[in-house]
């Protein structure tokens, strides 16, 4: 589907805009719309609905592939799962709806340090205090048996470079926070080379943001951030 500058439903062929969406107000709408070359998301589309991610158009299927469903876990404390969301793929899309709230009780630190290793982020971010839980993979089943999983991507598949591709992933904020630098070395290794750099600006409730790694030949350090170009385009892949 292509654009009418609001895009923060997760239902994407294509992605144009502004990166910083919010999946909390939103239910963030992948669309493509000219704007400047990277900037925040826009607002949500009034019409779509607060907390849904929608699934469609997935390329990479194979053809004697078969699937009713989708399972996402939400992982919080401890890295714990503390809800499991799932939808039926009916009519080649899928519309998840993720919990709009969560009891602090459910919910990990969002920095992780040598003190605490259950907090999410190791770095540092703007307020300690947030708390947050993400989501895990979206696993296709068939009836009881998984067949695969999808992800969101503007990788084209197989033969084709990753370097410098956006991998979508997606987190739960208690309130606004940032995170900023590179990864800690929490482990006090006198080997350690940070392996991931961050621009990260979250929004109370749900967010998505990426991993992006980079055309050197090592491939470090990835950036994960809630900003990306002007030109990139993302699809559901199937593996």
């Amino acid at each position: 589907m292509k654009a009418n500058n609001t895009i923060r439903t997760l239902s994407p062929p294509a992605l144009r805009y502004h990166f910083f969406f919010v999946l909390s107000v939103s239910s963030l709408l992948l669309l493509i719309c000219g704007c400047k070359e990277e900037d925040n998301l826009p607002q949500d589309p009034p019409d779509q609905a607060k907390n849904e991610i929608v699934i469609t158009d997935i390329a990479n299927i194979p053809p004697d592939m078969t699937f009713d469903r989708i399972k996402v876990d939400i992982k919080g404390v401890r890295w714990k799962i503390i809800a499991s969301v799932e939808a039926p793929y009916e009519r080649g899309k899928v519309v998840l709806t993720l919990p709009a709230d969560f009891s602090p009780d459910d919910l990990q630190p969002v920095e992780r340090t040598k003190e605490n290793m259950y907090g999410y982020w190791p770095a540092i971010s703007s307020d300690p205090d947030a708390l947050v839980a993400s989501l895990g993979d979206f696993i296709a089943y068939d009836g009881d048996v998984k067949v695969g999983r999808v992800y969101l991507t503007d990788w084209q598949g197989k033969g084709f470079s990753s370097a410098g591709k956006a991998y979508i992933y997606y987190h739960y904020a208690d309130r606004p926070f940032t995170v900023d630098g590179q990864n800690l070395n929490l482990y006090g290794s006198v080997m350690f080379m940070p392996s991931y750099t961050y621009s990260l600006q979250f929004e109370a409730g749900w967010n998505i943001y990426a991993n992006i790694k980079p055309a050197n030949s090592g491939g470090l350090p990835v950036s994960c951030t809630t900003t990306l170009p002007d030109e990139t385009q993302l699809h559901w892949r199937f593996e």
